[in-house]
């Protein structure tokens, strides 16, 4: 094997090795996302429906629904101050737009090393400067999302490294 061809296949790798890191994380955050979606609508329906049966039970005329008001009051209270804390529909905005931009990075680096990473240039100067300068800015990419992403759970990452995992001994089946 050549220097041109070592050279092509470690650049390949490296484009494939960004393209399931970038696949994992993108999943990882979709995961997280719906669990912060499911968070969100969980308390919601909690404070609006105990809001409901404390407002009705207000004006009965027992001792027993007055106190069952003021139960459902202090549990309407106490998810009112863990949603506000927590701000689960934050959490799913932001880990859907990480999803998001790790799915466009994914696929820029399936291209790149699919397609780019394969092109014939008149020299190989010229194929390292290029494919250099791509691979470059898609790792430059891949850093700042890692910065400016919300951290991602370990229990979703290990859901998104199973399910890669499958996806890529499938992709070796085709």
């Amino acid at each position: 094997m050549s220097l041109t061809e070592t050279w092509r296949e470690e650049i390949k790798e490296k484009g494939n090795t960004l393209y399931w890191d970038s696949k994992i994380a993108s999943i990882a955050h979709q995961k997280t996302a719906q669990r912060w979606n499911d968070i969100a609508i969980s308390l919601g329906l909690l404070i609006t429906m105990f809001s409901a049966f404390a407002g009705a039970t207000l004006f009965a005329e027992s001792e027993t629904f007055a106190l069952i008001a003021g139960i459902l009051a202090l549990i309407v209270s106490v998810a009112s101050a863990v949603n506000t804390f927590l701000k689960p529909g934050e959490g799913k905005v932001n880990h859907e737009t990480a999803h998001k931009s790790y799915l466009e990075l994914c696929n820029d680096a399936e291209y790149f090393w699919n397609t780019e990473s394969s092109k014939i240039f008149d020299s190989v100067e010229e194929a390292q400067e290029i494919l250099g300068e791509l691979y470059k800015s898609l790792i430059n990419r891949k850093s700042d999302l890692q910065v400016n992403s919300p951290m991602i759970p370990v229990w979703a990452e290990r859901i998104a490294q199973e399910e890669v995992y499958i996806l890529a001994h499938m992709r070796e089946l085709d």
